[in-house]
């Protein structure tokens, strides 16, 4: 039993780990589009973790592409034909040109290296990173509320005040449900005592930070370009 268990959960991880994925590829995406590497890069730099596999960028691009929420453009090419001066002489190097070709053989001054594909957001795209923004599963799940933060200038400032309301109200509940049950158990050993302790004092910590951020963009004046903001329901 514990083995399915396992397994299970180890899905459920992969899952919670490529919906991560796709909508840090959205907020990356957002505003102007970029070949994988620069994607990657910007990954890293939003993250603020090493650098994303491509091994997991590029099935991720391919999920997103498949869904409509990303589109990508690869640069078409012509055939060179090199200008000899004759009609003839044009002719006989582009049939030169098409047996290299045929034989697998690389273009005249092309490398073998795979041309770049270039990623854009879609407006469905957007429309899906502004809704998986306000998602109240990825705002009470720590890992993901770390995300949204560092996407929350897609939100604007009404939206992003918002979004830390949302768990200032999730954060005053754990701590409320933390309370409850050390009042139900008053026989607490020295070191869950101590645990308990510690979850209060992050939980409180959280709550101090979350209100002087949300004071802090409420002196703030809303910034022109962030048209984008998220609705109550």
């Amino acid at each position: 039993m514990p083995i399915y268990r396992n397994d299970t959960a180890n899905r459920h991880n992969r899952r919670a780990t490529g919906a991560a994925l796709d909508l840090a590829v959205l907020g990356a995406l957002h505003g102007e589009p970029c070949h994988g590497y620069e994607l990657r890069k910007r990954l890293s730099t939003l993250l603020g973790a090493p650098a994303v596999s491509f091994g997991s960028l590029y099935p991720a691009l391919a999920r997103l592409e498949r869904s409509g929420s990303v589109s990508c453009d690869e640069p078409s090419e012509e055939l060179p034909i090199p200008a000899t001066g004759s009609l003839s002489g044009e002719l006989a190097a582009l049939r030169a040109l098409g047996s290299r070709l045929a034989r697998g053989e690389p273009r005249p001054g092309k490398s073998r290296q795979r041309t770049r594909r270039v990623y854009a957001l879609t407006p469905l795209g957007e429309s899906q990173l502004l809704e998986a923004l306000s998602d109240q599963a990825g705002i009470a799940d720590d890992r993901g509320f770390a995300l949204r933060l560092a996407l929350a200038h897609h939100l604007g400032r009404h939206g992003s005040i918002l979004l830390l309301s949302e768990r200032q109200a999730i954060i005053e509940g754990r701590l409320a449900s933390l309370g409850e049950r050390g009042d139900q158990s008053a026989r607490f050993a020295f070191w869950p005592k101590a645990v308990r302790s510690r979850q209060e004092s992050l939980l409180k910590a959280e709550l101090d930070w979350l209100s002087g951020l949300t004071e802090e963009l409420r002196s703030q004046p809303e910034e022109p370009q962030q048209r984008q903001t998220r609705t109550t329901s």
